[in-house]
């Protein structure tokens, strides 16, 4: 096994595949084929897989090395061309930078060696507009009564109509997220969010791939060279507790977010207090609103806001439960509806729409529960 490679360019591909693993003795399976050098790394969480062009291969082979001791050779070297090659005798990578000479331990294949599966592309998407989406579809899980539950937390994906969504739920409230995508086929799975916004931001490419194999595993790919592997969800979320954005709901209200915003800044909201929306004739008033009846120990405030449509039952709300959903708003205004036939009572859940102008193909809906006056709410 011989080949010559630039150091830039094999370190660039180390320094990826290394995200597969910090322990002490992670291996990197490196293939050396006719024209180019795959690197791919595996843990428990992971699985990582890249390709490097040579600048030419003088003997096609593979290896296992220590992913640490790799990418510290290659730190220490100057940017020339690397030559590595296998001493037979002695079981080590010998490589050549320039004046320095270096060799690596080649370690015997693992018993457990989980190699890359074969991927196939479900949806090709703008990578910034996918680390919004997704991001945004995780936040559901912010409030404080969230704490403890985000590593069970799974998000929906699901590619259908020319679109990925991004949905997830905490059990009273819901994010879906959605933006154009280059897809051929429908597909739906969970996934864990922070992993999946980790693999998006190492991506450098404009665009990147989502991919899945024959298993079911899913990853991402940055649609040239490198792809990197997801774990599952281990738990999806708990659709069947809440209804979940798409059903027949009636016209509703639009209001302005800037002004929604004032109304509940004006309202001096608190862990303690929730507010209130009355929609009236073109405004709707927002208001502080005590918890448990207790009157608020500080003041309060009620504030009058433009309002277009048609007006909604009023509803009380803890203010943790509209913050994730309003900070996924990419519009100036938003529409708030009720399931079509929906009555007054305050438990029906109210629907969150951004503005249908929303830029460059993005859609934010989502649901939430209003809560009884007086109870502590979600």
């Amino acid at each position: 096994m011989k080949f010559i490679v630039k150091r830039a360019s094999l370190k660039e591909a180390v320094d990826w595949v290394s995200r597969s693993g910090k322990a002490p003795g992670t291996l990197v399976h490196v293939t050396v084929g006719s024209d180019r050098v795959t690197l791919e790394g595996s843990d428990s969480e992971y699985w990582l897989k890249t390709d490097v062009h040579v600048e030419s291969v003088l003997e096609q082979g593979e290896f296992y090395t220590p992913i640490g001791q790799f990418a510290s050779m290659l730190g220490g070297l100057g940017d020339a061309l690397v030559e590595l090659s296998m001493d037979e005798a002695s079981s080590h990578i010998i490589g050549t930078c320039g004046r320095a000479t270096f060799s690596l331990g080649v370690a015997l294949e693992p018993d457990q060696w989980r190699d890359t599966p074969e991927l196939s592309p479900v949806a090709t998407v703008d990578r910034e507009q996918a680390i919004w989406a997704l991001r945004s579809a995780a936040n559901v899980m912010a409030s404080p009564s969230d704490r403890g539950k985000e590593r069970f937390q799974g998000v929906r994906v699901t590619v259908k109509g020319g679109e990925i969504s991004f949905s997830s739920t905490n059990g009273y409230r819901v994010i879906l997220t959605a933006i154009g995508a280059q897809a051929d086929a429908d597909f739906t799975t969970f996934i864990r969010p922070a992993t999946a916004l980790d693999a998006l931001g190492v991506i450098s490419a404009k665009e990147a791939t989502f991919v899945t194999s024959e298993e079911g595993l899913f990853g991402v790919a940055d649609g040239t060279t490198s792809s990197l592997g997801l774990p599952l969800a281990a738990v999806p979320p708990p659709w069947e507790k809440i209804l979940t954005p798409g059903r027949s709901l009636a016209e509703g209200m639009a209001l302005d977010l800037d002004e929604l915003q004032s109304g509940i800044n004006l309202a001096q909201l608190t862990r303690e207090m929730h507010f209130r929306v009355e929609p009236t004739g073109d405004e709707a008033y927002v208001s502080s609103q005590p918890v448990n009846g207790v009157p608020a120990s500080q003041s309060s405030g009620r504030m009058a806001i433009p309002m277009m449509g048609d007006a909604i039952p009023p509803f009380t709300a803890a203010y943790e439960s509209l913050k994730p959903i309003l900070s996924a708003v990419r519009t100036d205004t938003i529409i708030m509806r009720r399931p079509a036939g929906a009555g007054p009572q305050q438990t029906t859940p109210v629907y969150v729409y951004e503005d249908d102008t929303a830029e460059g193909g993005t859609r934010m809906e989502a649901v939430f529960m209003p809560i009884k006056d007086g109870s502590a709410g979600r």
